[in-house]
Parts: C-alpha cells; structure tokens; sequence
C-alpha cells in the first residue's frame, strides 16, 4: 500500500503540529496510523481520552471517509490477529529467583 499510494504521488497527511515533521512520502507509521484512527474512515469523535469516564461521542457523515468502514473494521481484526500477547512478568513466574531483572536483547 504505502509503495502504491508514493508512486501515484498521494500525499501524506499533514502533521498534527509544527512539531512533526512534514515527509513528503507515506512511512509504515503514517499507513499505521490511518489503519487505527476511525476519523479516516469518516467518523468523528470526541472525548476518547476523557477523564470523567464518559464514553467518547462518535458522529460520522461530517466528512468524506477515505477509508471504507469494512476496510477499517478488517485492518482492525488483522492488526489485533498479529498483535503479540502480553503477559505481566509477575504472573509468568520462574524458579530462577532473579530473572524478572533480566531482559531480552532483540
């Protein structure tokens, strides 16, 4: 996808701040990003990181989607398919009395 979208010379969405930096070709984070931002695909929403523990307001149609909600919703599966499984140190448990001090080099 990201060779295809560079080659027809589609640009990447503008940064969020001045902060960011501006590449004028889409990275593996920027497909990442699309892939996980339910905006794209033409929704709205407000109070995702909301401290009052209300749920977030979600209103679609205010602007074109770029991406089809099938499309999302199979990017989402994929993605979650693929993610590693994550498990506490503490609730692995080992005989080895300091093994929760090491760490894997990869």
């Amino acid at each position: 996808m990201r060779e295809g979208v560079n080659r027809e010379g589609v640009p990447p969405p503008t940064p969020k701040n001045n902060v960011d930096s501006r590449s004028e070709t889409w990275s593996v984070n920027t497909i990442a990003d699309l892939l996980d931002k339910r905006q794209y695909a033409g929704y709205v929403v407000w109070g995702l990181n909301s401290t009052s523990g209300d749920p977030p307001v979600i209103v679609r149609g205010l602007h074109e989607a770029i991406v089809s909600d099938e499309d999302f919703e199979l990017a989402g599966r994929t993605l979650a398919s693929k993610a590693p499984e994550v498990t506490h140190p503490r609730q692995t448990g080992s005989v080895y009395i300091m093994s929760q001090l090491l760490r894997r080099r990869q």
